[in-house]
Protein backbone atom coordinates (compact mmCIF):
# COMPACT_ATOMS: atom_id res chain seq x y z
CA UNK A 1 0.00 0.00 0.00
CA UNK A 2 2.69 2.50 0.38
CA UNK A 3 4.65 1.54 -2.20
CA UNK A 4 1.14 2.27 -4.21
CA UNK A 5 1.45 5.75 -2.18
CA UNK A 6 4.81 6.53 -3.18
CA UNK A 7 4.02 5.97 -7.02
CA UNK A 8 0.65 8.35 -6.75
CA UNK A 9 2.96 10.66 -4.54
CA UNK A 10 5.63 10.80 -7.11
CA UNK A 11 3.42 10.77 -10.18
CA UNK A 12 1.22 13.50 -8.88
CA UNK A 13 4.58 15.75 -8.39
CA UNK A 14 5.94 15.41 -12.12
CA UNK A 15 2.68 16.35 -12.92
CA UNK A 16 2.87 19.34 -11.10
CA UNK A 17 5.94 19.94 -12.43
CA UNK A 18 4.63 19.80 -15.49
CA UNK A 19 2.04 21.91 -14.61
CA UNK A 20 4.04 24.91 -13.56
CA UNK A 21 6.83 24.49 -16.45
CA UNK A 22 3.78 24.60 -18.31
CA UNK A 23 1.86 27.21 -16.73
CA UNK A 24 2.02 30.74 -18.77
CA UNK A 25 1.45 28.00 -22.36
CA UNK A 26 -1.17 26.37 -20.78
CA UNK A 27 -3.03 29.85 -19.50
CA UNK A 28 -2.61 31.18 -23.18
CA UNK A 29 -4.08 27.98 -24.42
CA UNK A 30 -7.08 28.62 -22.02
CA UNK A 31 -7.19 32.33 -22.84
CA UNK A 32 -7.45 31.65 -26.56
CA UNK A 33 -9.62 29.07 -26.08
CA UNK A 34 -11.95 31.53 -24.21
CA UNK A 35 -11.65 34.29 -26.28
CA UNK A 36 -12.57 32.08 -29.66
CA UNK A 37 -15.53 30.84 -27.40
CA UNK A 38 -16.76 34.12 -26.85
CA UNK A 39 -16.08 35.38 -29.91
CA UNK A 40 -18.66 32.37 -31.72
CA UNK A 41 -21.29 33.35 -29.42
CA UNK A 42 -20.76 37.24 -30.16
CA UNK A 43 -21.29 35.93 -33.94
CA UNK A 44 -24.12 33.92 -33.49
CA UNK A 45 -26.04 36.31 -31.49
CA UNK A 46 -25.49 39.08 -33.98
CA UNK A 47 -26.82 36.96 -36.85
CA UNK A 48 -29.47 36.14 -34.96
CA UNK A 49 -30.33 39.49 -34.32
CA UNK A 50 -30.22 40.49 -37.57
CA UNK A 51 -32.62 37.62 -38.44
CA UNK A 52 -35.09 38.80 -36.05
CA UNK A 53 -34.63 42.27 -37.37
CA UNK A 54 -35.57 40.67 -40.50
CA UNK A 55 -38.51 38.75 -40.01
CA UNK A 56 -39.71 41.72 -38.51
CA UNK A 57 -40.90 43.24 -41.62
CA UNK A 58 -40.75 40.45 -44.05
CA UNK A 59 -44.06 38.81 -43.95
CA UNK A 60 -44.83 42.83 -44.62
CA UNK A 61 -43.09 43.07 -47.31
CA UNK A 62 -43.82 39.84 -49.07
CA UNK A 63 -47.49 40.56 -48.81
CA UNK A 64 -47.27 44.01 -49.98
CA UNK A 65 -45.17 42.86 -52.96
CA UNK A 66 -47.91 39.85 -53.99
CA UNK A 67 -50.55 42.75 -53.65
CA UNK A 68 -48.75 44.73 -55.74
CA UNK A 69 -47.82 41.92 -58.28
CA UNK A 70 -51.87 41.06 -58.18
CA UNK A 71 -53.40 44.85 -58.43
CA UNK A 72 -50.33 45.25 -61.61
CA UNK A 73 -48.86 48.29 -60.24
CA UNK A 74 -45.34 46.75 -60.52
CA UNK A 75 -43.42 49.76 -61.94
CA UNK A 76 -43.68 52.37 -59.10
CA UNK A 77 -41.07 53.32 -56.80
CA UNK A 78 -43.02 51.75 -53.24
CA UNK A 79 -42.95 48.43 -55.61
CA UNK A 80 -39.21 48.75 -56.76
CA UNK A 81 -38.74 49.13 -52.60
CA UNK A 82 -40.74 46.70 -51.39
CA UNK A 83 -39.23 44.22 -54.07
CA UNK A 84 -35.65 45.11 -52.73
CA UNK A 85 -36.41 44.45 -48.94
CA UNK A 86 -38.15 40.89 -49.73
CA UNK A 87 -35.09 39.71 -52.24
CA UNK A 88 -32.41 41.05 -49.88
CA UNK A 89 -34.41 39.07 -47.00
CA UNK A 90 -34.10 36.23 -49.13
CA UNK A 91 -30.64 37.11 -49.71
CA UNK A 92 -29.73 37.24 -46.21
CA UNK A 93 -31.61 33.61 -45.32
CA UNK A 94 -29.85 32.27 -48.39
CA UNK A 95 -26.21 33.07 -47.71
CA UNK A 96 -26.30 33.13 -43.77
CA UNK A 97 -28.40 30.26 -43.27
CA UNK A 98 -25.70 27.63 -42.30
CA UNK A 99 -24.92 30.21 -39.33
CA UNK A 100 -28.67 29.24 -37.58
CA UNK A 101 -29.13 26.98 -35.49
CA UNK A 102 -30.63 23.94 -36.72
CA UNK A 103 -34.06 24.37 -35.37
CA UNK A 104 -34.35 27.50 -37.21
CA UNK A 105 -32.71 26.16 -40.18
CA UNK A 106 -35.90 24.09 -40.50
CA UNK A 107 -38.18 27.02 -39.82
CA UNK A 108 -36.60 28.54 -42.71
CA UNK A 109 -37.46 25.79 -44.73
CA UNK A 110 -40.55 25.35 -43.86
CA UNK A 111 -40.57 29.33 -45.10
CA UNK A 112 -39.57 28.99 -47.94
CA UNK A 113 -41.75 26.42 -48.74
CA UNK A 114 -44.69 28.26 -48.00
CA UNK A 115 -43.72 31.20 -50.30
CA UNK A 116 -44.20 29.08 -53.41
CA UNK A 117 -46.97 29.86 -54.89
CA UNK A 118 -48.41 26.44 -56.29
CA UNK A 119 -50.57 28.14 -58.46
CA UNK A 120 -48.47 30.47 -59.67
CA UNK A 121 -49.97 34.22 -60.69
CA UNK A 122 -53.33 32.74 -60.02
CA UNK A 123 -53.43 31.77 -56.82
CA UNK A 124 -53.09 35.86 -56.42
CA UNK A 125 -56.49 37.02 -58.61
CA UNK A 126 -58.33 34.05 -56.29
CA UNK A 127 -57.66 35.45 -53.32
CA UNK A 128 -55.50 32.84 -51.76
CA UNK A 129 -53.14 35.71 -50.48
CA UNK A 130 -54.90 35.81 -47.02
CA UNK A 131 -54.37 31.73 -46.51
CA UNK A 132 -50.90 32.32 -47.42
CA UNK A 133 -50.50 35.70 -45.01
CA UNK A 134 -51.77 33.34 -41.79
CA UNK A 135 -49.26 30.59 -42.91
CA UNK A 136 -46.25 32.65 -43.26
CA UNK A 137 -46.72 34.53 -40.29
CA UNK A 138 -47.16 32.09 -38.15
CA UNK A 139 -43.68 30.29 -39.67
CA UNK A 140 -41.90 33.59 -39.00
CA UNK A 141 -43.78 33.83 -35.23
CA UNK A 142 -41.96 30.41 -34.63
CA UNK A 143 -38.84 31.97 -36.18
CA UNK A 144 -38.89 35.05 -33.98
CA UNK A 145 -39.41 32.58 -30.97
CA UNK A 146 -36.73 30.35 -31.67
CA UNK A 147 -34.43 33.24 -32.06
CA UNK A 148 -35.25 34.61 -29.07
CA UNK A 149 -34.66 31.24 -27.36
CA UNK A 150 -31.06 30.93 -28.98
CA UNK A 151 -29.96 34.43 -27.69
CA UNK A 152 -31.13 33.90 -24.40
CA UNK A 153 -29.29 30.62 -24.27
CA UNK A 154 -26.02 31.91 -25.33
CA UNK A 155 -26.48 35.11 -22.70
CA UNK A 156 -27.12 32.95 -19.63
Amino acid sequence: MERVLLVGSLLLNVLLLFVIFFRTALNEILVKWWTRRQERKSESRKYLMELHRVMDTFVDDYFMSLVIIASGDGGGPTAREVSNRVIDAREFLAADELQFPSAIRRLVEQLRKEMILPGGLDDLRTGAILARSKALTQIVREIRAEVERSVASLEG
